[in-house]
């Protein structure tokens, strides 16, 4: 379930970007984190 929110929320990355673009870097850093956290499990 996570997996598919984030990637709906990519896709929707370059619209809101310009409105939180400090969201959507936290989204990204937080995504980031746990797609490491998913590889080394």
């Amino acid at each position: 379930m996570a997996v598919q929110i984030v990637r709906y929320d990519s896709g929707q990355l370059t619209r809101i970007s310009l409105r939180g673009n400090t969201e959507r870097m936290i989204t990204f850093v937080t995504v980031g984190v746990v797609v490491l956290t998913k590889r080394v499990a």
